[in-house]
């Protein structure tokens, strides 16, 4: 079974039947086609989960990262006094050629786990950790995209509406519906089916009237894309 197949199993045979007439599809080759494009957008949607629970709160890990930038820029002024740096590190290009009882003196692992770098490249290194750390910590954005999380605006919104819905909202519409916030009309039942499949819990109604007002504004609404089902 190819990794297309395995997609495609991840509807049952009914929700196959419901998702060819929400979305009002024609034939099995483009339920087949539409079943790949959503499974694929799940995949995305718990790898996000996953790193929203593995990631410590906002607060917490932007101070750690500005630990981690303070920490990599004092190291790079200590490795900076040639004068001292370099007596100590001076045996660690030459360890592999001398006996293992000398060798141990300057063995270079687990600190440098590769042979292709030495300590001439740390103070580089130390100013890309530095660099990096700072603008994780300072920059949300770039934060978010990195850890792939929400933004801060989106992070005390409902998880599924900021993640799963929109391109969902995307694929509504592409298939000629209209995105409304009717309780249990068919954009409900839409979102319905897609975390039946998902096996997560049903679409809040009170989150899916903000995000409808959300959709509206948002730019991925009239970016032009082919659809993922058409033959």
């Amino acid at each position: 079974m190819n990794f297309d197949e395995e997609l495609t199993d991840v509807f049952s045979a009914d929700q196959r039947a419901r998702l060819k007439a929400a979305l009002n599809l024609t034939s099995e080759i483009e339920v087949d086609s539409a079943s790949i494009a959503i499974a694929g957008l799940l995949l995305g949607y718990f790898l996000k989960l996953a790193a929203k629970n593995r990631i410590p709160t906002r607060v917490k890990s932007k101070q750690k990262l500005l630990q981690i930038a303070a920490a990599a820029r004092k190291l790079n002024i200590l490795l900076s006094d040639f004068t001292l740096t370099r007596n100590v590190t001076a045996g660690l290009e030459e360890a592999d050629l001398l006996p293992p009882e000398l060798a141990k003196i300057f063995y270079r692992r687990p600190l440098w786990g590769t042979d292709d770098l030495n300590v001439h490249d740390m103070p580089g290194l130390l100013q890309n950790i530095d660099t990096n750390a700072t603008r994780l910590a300072t920059n949300d954005r770039s934060f978010s995209f990195h850890y792939m999380l929400p933004t801060m605006q989106e992070a005390n919104r409902d998880f599924d509406a900021t993640v799963l819905w929109p391109r969902l909202f995307k694929f509504w519409e592409l298939a000629g519906n209209k995105v409304a916030s009717t309780p249990d009309g068919p954009t409900f039942r839409f979102l319905t089916l897609i975390h039946e499949v998902a096996q997560i819990k049903g679409p809040n109604p009170d989150s899916l009237r903000s995000a409808c007002e959300r959709w509206r504004t948002d730019p991925m609404r009239k970016r032009k894309e082919d659809v993922p089902w058409a033959a």
